[in-house]
């Protein structure tokens, strides 16, 4: 699994068809079994997503999973989505 949030104002359905595309693509991920991705939750920041999928040798997950995530990266770059961090303000008061 691989979980990414996404600024709210993003199109969920392209958002959703990227990571299917994403995953498919990938060496290592049998996708016959099925790939899944949940709209999780509307987080404090971010939409938050998670694509699970299954992998044809356990022992390499890591390494299939960091490779999904550069092309996530890639492709939202491409289609301008951007993973936003949290940010806070802070206001100094000079008393």
């Amino acid at each position: 699994q691989v979980t990414v949030g996404v600024a709210y104002g993003s199109d969920v359905q392209l958002v959703k068809k990227l990571l299917e595309d994403c995953v498919r693509e990938t060496e290592g991920v049998v996708a016959d079994e099925g790939i899944t991705v949940l709209f999780q939750d509307f987080g404090d920041s971010a939409l938050d997503f998670a694509v699970s999928f299954s992998v044809s040798d356990g022992m390499k997950s890591p390494k299939i999973q960091s490779e999904i995530r550069f092309k996530i990266d890639a492709v939202f770059r491409q289609h301008n989505i951007s993973i936003p961090f949290p940010q806070r303000e802070i206001t100094i008061l000079n008393r």
